[in-house]
């Protein structure tokens, strides 16, 4: 349904074929000439060109892209039955085609801000891991630092115990002497 040359897509052929359907369906005369002009006629009043229309009711109605006829010719020759029940057809495929479409491109939006939310988790979660390594880097150097001070404290309060045992026992040799 989609053809760059005649710039359509599958919405805008769903569109047309939802369109043109109930005047094929009330269209008596099902030669070639008469659904051509009919066909001309709604596209004048609709300011479309003419393969904008025959597009996709060719594609409907054959179920392929390239045909050796035209919209107008196949539709002779299936007859108006068959040509309104591949057109019906036409507009099932297509409604469900751009549901899925709306569908996936709804996950696929879903999916992009998940994926968005977890970069960012991750970013977060790397600056948090950085942080914790200084923080726990700041605390080792902390403790010992600490730790030399409680070294000293402990280095200094052994040597003032050593020379008052010194002392004591001076005093004690003394005493006995």
């Amino acid at each position: 349904y989609t053809h760059k040359k005649m710039k359509t897509n599958a919405e805008t052929s769903l569109t047309v074929l939802k369109d043109i359907l109930p005047m094929l369906e009330v269209q008596e005369d099902y030669s070639n000439d008469a659904l051509f002009e009919c066909l001309v006629a709604f596209g004048k009043e609709k300011e479309y060109k003419t393969g904008f229309i025959m597009w996709p009711i060719r594609t409907a109605v054959s179920g392929k892209q390239m045909t050796p006829g035209g919209a107008t010719e196949l539709m002779e020759l299936l007859g108006k039955e068959e040509s309104i029940a591949r057109i019906k057809k036409g507009i099932e495929k297509l409604e469900a085609a751009l549901l899925e479409n709306k569908q996936l491109s709804e996950r696929n939006a879903e999916f992009d801000e998940k994926s968005e939310k977890l970069r960012r988790a991750e970013k977060q979660i790397g600056a948090a891991y950085i942080d914790a390594r200084r923080y726990s880097d700041d605390l080792v150097e902390n403790a010992k630092s600490k730790a030399k001070d409680i070294g000293a404290f402990a280095s200094q309060d052994i040597k003032r115990e050593a020379a008052e045992i010194e002392s004591l026992l001076k005093d004690v040799d003394v005493i006995s002497r």
